[in-house]
């Protein structure tokens, strides 16, 4: 009975393993897939956002053309990564 139970311990925490990795790793997939968070630019939320010393990205983009090239899992990861706050006009 001990060596059954050791076994169903032994499978259980290898379970717990595998599944914990593969939460990780899905959010982290699905983070990537997330579009970028664009904040609309204003200059007090500029002014707030330079004084606490965060990065920021400011696209001064009319016809909504530069924001979709920006929208690769890399550039997102960037930003994530980073702190950038991405702002648009």
């Amino acid at each position: 009975m001990a060596r059954r139970f050791q076994f169903s311990l032994k499978s259980l925490m290898a379970i717990v393993v595998v599944l914990g990795l593969a939460f990780f790793w899905l959010e982290k997939y699905l983070s990537e897939q997330r579009p970028i968070d664009w904040q609309p630019f204003s200059r007090a939320m500029l002014e707030e956002k330079l004084a606490a010393g965060s990065p920021i990205l400011v696209i001064f983009d009319v016809k909504g053309t530069v924001e979709p090239a920006l929208e690769t899992p890399k550039v997102r990861r960037l930003l994530r990564s980073t702190g950038i706050v991405p702002m648009r006009t």
